[in-house]
């Protein structure tokens, strides 16, 4: 199964909603861990563009921002890595989608 949401995004979006890491993580304590979590994080440059292109953003755009979820991304990570989660990381990601693609594909070869 693939999915595009997840704990890491819980861990962003509810955080930008003001609750903590430690509640979050209590309220997911039962979800099963996936084989590979893949973040695929453009520059906050490229994300504001997007959102601005859009003419409208949600509620939690408002309040998060894309340097903050960015960060709270990061952190999701780190948490998540320190529970034994086995995740991948693609920085600032301007590639090609066919690039992009062939990246994850070689990291869940290898998973």
């Amino acid at each position: 199964m693939v999915c595009d949401r997840y704990l890491p995004s819980s861990l962003v979006l509810q955080r930008v909603d003001g609750i903590s890491i430690d509640e979050i993580l209590a309220m997911n304590s039962g979800v099963p861990i996936p084989t590979l979590v893949v973040y695929v994080a453009p520059p906050p440059s490229t994300l504001r563009a997007r959102l601005d292109s859009r003419g409208t953003v949600s509620r939690l755009e408002k309040l998060g921002g894309p340097e903050r979820e960015l960060a709270y991304y990061r952190d999701a990570f780190i948490v998540l890595k320190g529970r034994g989660w086995n995740q991948f990381w693609l920085d600032d990601v301007e590639n090609d989608p066919t690039l992009t693609a062939e990246l994850v594909l070689e990291r869940f070869a290898a998973t």
